[in-house]
């Protein structure tokens, strides 16, 4: 039984060869189609940047999304990703912006889709908030965070999802911490950690902390903040 055993398997081997080279060679094609497969940004991203700059007004936060979702497929393909910029998003606005799903997405407050361009502008806002006063060497705290946000969206109509949402954040503890946990990880944010050019006086740390508690109370006049007091264009 053994030579027949061995004469059997000289029998396989040609077509065992073939099927590994076969085999090495879809892993080459699937290689190289990983790499380049970023290098094309995929219509449903194209769709939300649209939507982005459409309710917003401001190609900055189109081309933020972008940046987000190439990062989250950069590290996983090791492509070679397209930079976005304010020529291409309105490139992609004029090829959508007759898109029937589009808009359907876009005069619906209740639609998936809608409710996470919604809420990553919304977010945006305190992103900015942060970011314009660690450069004055100010930490917001997260529960003037959570204020501020509560705020913002107290200005629109909002979906029955999204009001639940807040509902929770204001009622409980846990669900506070957990959004504000999500929210550093999305936007890369680190609580304290504020370069200072040189130390601050007790009086002038004060009076900023005085100036952002006047800031968070009284109603903002930033140019793309007026978004959130507005009923936007599609609500």
């Amino acid at each position: 039984m053994a030579p027949k055993h061995k004469k059997t398997n000289a029998a396989d081997a040609p077509g065992l060869n073939h099927l590994r080279s076969q085999l090495k060679g879809l892993v080459r094609r699937k290689r190289r189609l990983d790499k380049v497969q970023i290098s094309v940004v995929p219509e449903h991203v194209q769709k939300m940047a649209v939507m982005i700059q459409m309710l917003s007004g401001d190609s900055r936060w189109a081309i933020a999304w972008v940046l987000k979702w190439q990062l989250r497929f950069y590290l996983m393909t090791f492509g070679t990703s397209v930079q976005p910029s304010h020529a291409l998003i309105m490139a992609w606005v004029e090829k959508h912006k007759s898109d029937a799903e589009l808009l359907v997405i876009l005069a619906d407050i209740e639609h998936p889709k809608r409710i996470q361009a919604d809420t990553f502008l919304m977010e945006s806002l305190l992103y900015e908030f942060i970011q314009e006063n660690s450069r004055k060497g100010i930490s917001i705290p997260s529960s003037a965070l959570i204020t501020r946000s509560l705020k913002n969206w107290s200005y629109r109509p909002v979906s029955t999802l999204v009001k639940l949402q807040l509902l929770d954040l204001q009622q409980s503890k846990s669900k506070r911490t957990a959004w504000c946990r999500r929210f550093r990880k999305r936007w890369q944010i680190l609580w304290g950690m504020i370069d200072k050019e040189k130390p601050q006086s007790s009086d002038l740390l004060q009076q900023k902390v005085f100036n952002i508690r006047k800031n968070i109370q009284r109603c903002t006049t930033h140019p793309f903040e007026m978004y959130v007091m507005s009923s936007w264009m599609f609500a």
